[in-house]
């Protein structure tokens, strides 16, 4: 009976969160402040500073690296892929679904207007234990659209590719935990519009792009207090003395070099866990991006929230509300690999709920150990 009500108890806090969220974040806008985002994190509306373990708190939070349940993690497959509702439409119509090929979309785009087709394709090698991270990202996220007002064409990447290394410590027993990880960044960013007329021949997503390579260097910190629910507080301290991207690009996403610095920002989170039954478990997660407002947006808009549950360390369900959308995920562990699905939205225009941008991506990883 404790139990159930403790569980009650716990739904209730998770409604009036999601309905807070809904009113208060109409005013927000995106805010994505890690290199990359796991399709688990998503899943929950990217609410996963506290609670991410293995090789992708290395980019949410570096010192769970250093959790107990971080384990051992050489894993010689770990890829995403992720389509938007745009390129499903494509493919649908027989189009072209080549979301590399800014030529082959314009052709299809032109004929449909304020049609965004966007994809993305992930892959993240590494070696990951407990205190230790040694990985490399690359990643590819882009698409395009023909604007019905002006007929002009519209560019959107953000691409990176980054070899990171990461080292964490526990202390008094894993009560509490820090960690720093570094990591040489290229960056491939576009959000323009080319003007008519244009010629289809003549398209390529590099000559939109801006490419640049720096040092990002991240701080992290979590306390977890030895009392029931395991209530957990994390801080991250990210582009610690500014990261500034002024080298070549190691990959060449794209023909320009300019790359605005990265601001010094902190974000902060809160977790706790409810053990339901044996094997039977539930967290709940709220994150707050950068907390001292660098980014100039609403403090409203920096909120995110997600729970999951985990059913016999095999099922995994979770949900989430993230820059005002709900968001929904599952995941089937294994001891050696696990499948993520999430489907989650994104903004088009900076402007609260103005522009959904629905998307659905799928993760696999498979290692020698976890």
């Amino acid at each position: 009976m404790g139990r159930i009500r403790v569980l009650q108890y716990h739904l209730l806090f998770g409604c009036l969160l999601f309905g807070l969220l809904w009113r208060s974040v109409a005013l927000a806008d995106q805010f994505i402040t890690q290199t990359a985002q796991s399709a688990r994190a998503v899943g929950m509306g990217d609410a996963a500073i506290n609670t991410e373990r293995g090789p992708y708190s290395v980019f949410y939070n570096p010192a769970n690296l250093a959790a107990k349940d971080t384990g051992v993690h050489i894993q010689l497959l770990n890829f995403q892929v992720e389509s938007n509702g745009g390129l499903i439409t494509q493919a649908g119509r027989g189009a072209s679904t080549s979301f590399n090929n800014l030529s082959s979309l314009y052709e299809d785009l032109r004929t449909n207007p304020n049609t965004y087709v966007n994809g993305r394709v992930s892959v993240f090698p590494n070696i990951t234990i407990r205190n230790l991270h040694l990985g490399i990202l690359y990643e590819v996220n882009q698409g395009a659209e023909v604007q019905a007002h002006d007929l002009g064409l519209r560019v959107k990447a953000r691409n990176r590719f980054a070899p990171t290394a990461a080292l964490s410590f526990r202390v008094f027993n894993g009560i509490f935990r820090f960690g720093f990880s570094s990591q040489l960044l290229t960056i491939g960013d576009a959000d323009t519009v080319i003007l008519p007329p244009i010629s289809s021949g003549n398209l390529d997503f590099k000559r939109s792009i801006n490419a640049g390579t720096g040092l990002v260097h991240t701080g992290g910190i979590t306390l977890t207090l030895p009392v029931r629910f395991l209530p957990s507080f994390s801080g991250v301290y990210r582009n610690i003395g500014t990261a500034k991207f002024t080298r070549a690009p190691m990959v060449k996403f794209g023909d320009g070099r300019t790359i605005e610095n990265k601001k010094p920002i902190i974000d902060l989170a809160s977790s706790f866990t409810v053990y339901l039954a044996k094997r039977l478990e539930t967290k709940w997660e709220i994150d707050f991006r950068d907390s001292t407002n660098r980014l100039k947006g609403n403090k409203m808009q920096h909120i995110s929230f997600g729970t999951e549950w985990l059913f016999f360390d095999l099922l995994r369900l979770r949900g989430g509300v993230g820059h005002g959308y709900y968001s929904a995920g599952l995941g089937l562990h294994t001891p050696r690999a696990q499948m993520d699905l999430a489907w989650y939205s994104d903004e088009l225009d900076n402007q609260f709920r103005s522009r959904r941008d629905q998307r659905v991506v799928l993760q696999y990883t498979w290692g020698i150990f976890k």
